[in-house]
């Protein structure tokens, strides 16, 4: 009797004690998850398996290509620019990391032009800018040696409470890009510039969640690209 009684105490401190460990390590977790303080790798990204899979059935020639992330992927490309001949491939939360390893659906539809914007996923999962950079010229530079040409784009800020530190961060990825571009010759575009208001995402330009864009803003956007595209590369306008 004292034995089972003495197994049966042991055994409920043990449950009480594995119960109070997991709790405490889901709190952990959901802390982290608010805090977005861990790096989530391209492979994680839901959004990346289910994208990846239905753009390998592209293979439609394009003149220029869209790379980014959620900013690219919820806009219609073809329709902004008025052109026929743009390819899309834009995943939603998707980090540098995974455009390096998706490269080849932009290499197999043969591009003269690529426009390149992505770091703010990378950001956002604590990411450090010397890293981030050093992603953009693996990208950059394979997309040049074959022959193509690369317009890079600065990010927006964000629109919302807690954002100083991203923004921030934001701010000096965007002066490293900017070097990048007059340090390679590469032409680029401002976003940040475009879409600012006192250092965060102007209201006017911000869906409800602060950080995507509203039609108003691709708007502008598009008009940015074309004004680039009449400046750096004649034969690919015959697309239009």
């Amino acid at each position: 009797m004292v034995n089972a009684l003495s197994i049966s105490v042991g055994l409920n401190i043990l449950l009480a004690a594995a119960a109070i460990f997991f709790t405490w390590k889901r709190f952990r977790f959901r802390q982290r998850l608010k805090k977005r303080e861990f790096y989530q790798t391209y492979l994680d990204n839901p959004q990346y398996q289910e994208q990846i899979n239905i753009q390998r059935a592209y293979c439609k020639p394009a003149g220029i290509v869209m790379l980014g992330d959620s900013h690219i992927y919820k806009a219609r490309w073809d329709e902004l620019l008025n052109r026929n001949d743009i390819a899309v491939r834009g995943i939603g939360s998707d980090v540098l990391t995974g455009y390096i390893h998706r490269l080849d659906q932009v290499l197999k539809v043969h591009p003269r032009i690529v426009c390149i914007e992505g770091g703010a996923n990378d950001i956002s999962f604590h990411q450090p800018i010397d890293s981030i950079v050093r992603r953009l010229q693996e990208l950059t530079d394979t997309l040049t040696r074959s022959g193509i040409q690369v317009v890079l784009h600065t990010l927006p800020p964000q629109n919302g409470k807690g954002m100083e530190k991203y923004n921030a961060d934001i701010r000096q990825l965007n002066s490293r890009i900017e070097q990048m571009a007059l340090y390679k010759r590469i032409p680029y575009i401002d976003l940040y510039r475009l879409f600012q208001k006192d250092g965060r995402l102007n209201p006017a330009f911000a869906q409800a969640d602060g950080t995507h864009l509203v039609g108003e803003a691709y708007k502008l956007w598009a008009i940015e690209i074309q004004k680039k595209l009449e400046t750096i590369d004649k034969p690919v306008l015959a697309g239009r």
